[in-house]
């Protein structure tokens, strides 16, 4: 509705913030990527056209992780710079914005680098604790822990208290609370405490959600599956990631899409009935194949392994 009024009344200012906000929640909360960035963009847009560069290069952030998480990151930097070098800002803070996105660490984990992104996160951990930043300190701890749990699921990486320590930070802190149990639950499964881990995705469940979102369907989904992977319990493991499947596909997260098909064709194989082992195969190479369009090394190391047993 504001969107709306202050489009037809040209009322900008607020008219690119409503747009920012829209395309924040549509992803955040996994409803429609690409509508998503379509308002971000439109927001951006608003802000170049009256001048506001610091608002404009806020949301060129939320535009580039979108892009990312669409699977263009290849081409996510090229396309925030692009938009700056069509804006009135100066060329400094265009050099300095992009010298921002080089370092990225989201690129480097959605690629598979991921010991070069787990320095960058343990470094900005020093940085958020010395300058008292909550939010930013709890969303790296989060990524931290993600990170850490693909070099272990991949086979670089065995010690996982890092990561716990990093989650139960957030829990004890109140940020990132859902989301950090959720993961947790993955840290305790994979460590062997299952009844650690069931105990936290019930409770998740009965203490945070109010309503089941996609938010909340991907992360219990996946959670889910990492329990029932560790217990080899395969008639549960497979559902549980073919709907985490199902609704990053519809809300256009490819990226998330071509990650989750791996627990899948893993799942499969676990199971071994007739007919999964073929499956197995098609996924595997549907992951390679997003994967390598994307440009992922990590990933396309990872499959190109799995894909040799067949």
């Amino acid at each position: 509705e504001v969107i709306a009024v202050t489009e037809a009344n040209k009322l900008l200012r607020t008219a690119a913030r409503a747009h920012n906000l829209f395309g924040y929640f549509g992803s955040e909360y996994l409803i429609d990527l690409h509508s998503a960035q379509q308002h971000s963009y439109r927001s951006a847009e608003i802000y170049r056209q009256i001048g506001d560069i610091d608002a404009m290069m806020f949301v060129l952030g939320n535009i580039f992780a979108g892009c990312c998480d669409i699977g263009e990151l290849n081409v996510a930097e090229d396309k925030v710079a692009e938009f700056l070098r069509e804006s009135t800002a100066s060329e400094a803070q265009v050099e300095g914005e992009m010298q921002r996105y080089k370092n990225a660490s989201r690129p480097m984990v959605l690629k598979g680098e991921w010991l070069a992104a787990l320095d960058v996160f343990r470094i900005k951990v020093k940085k958020y604790r010395q300058t008292g930043s909550i939010q930013y300190h709890a969303n790296n701890n989060s990524s931290l822990a993600e990170t850490i749990l693909e070099l272990n699921r991949f086979g670089y990486f065995d010690d996982l208290s890092e990561a716990e320590n990093a989650l139960k930070e957030n829990i004890e802190i109140e940020w990132n609370v859902l989301e950090s149990n959720f993961i947790l639950a993955i840290v305790y499964a994979r460590q062997g405490r299952y009844s650690e881990a069931s105990a936290l995705l019930t409770n998740a469940k009965d203490s945070y959600c109010q309503q089941e979102t996609n938010i909340y369907k991907v992360c219990h989904s996946n959670a889910k599956f990492e329990l029932a992977f560790a217990e080899e319990r395969w008639g549960d493991a497979v559902p549980a990631s073919e709907s985490s499947i199902g609704i990053y596909q519809n809300c256009g997260y490819r990226w998330a899409w071509a990650r989750r098909l791996i627990d899948l064709g893993d799942a499969l194989v676990g199971r071994n009935e007739p007919g999964d082992m073929d499956r197995a195969r098609e996924i595997y190479q549907q992951s390679l194949d997003m994967f390598t369009e994307m440009g992922a090394p990590g990933y396309i190391k990872v499959l190109e392994e799995r894909l040799k047993d067949f």
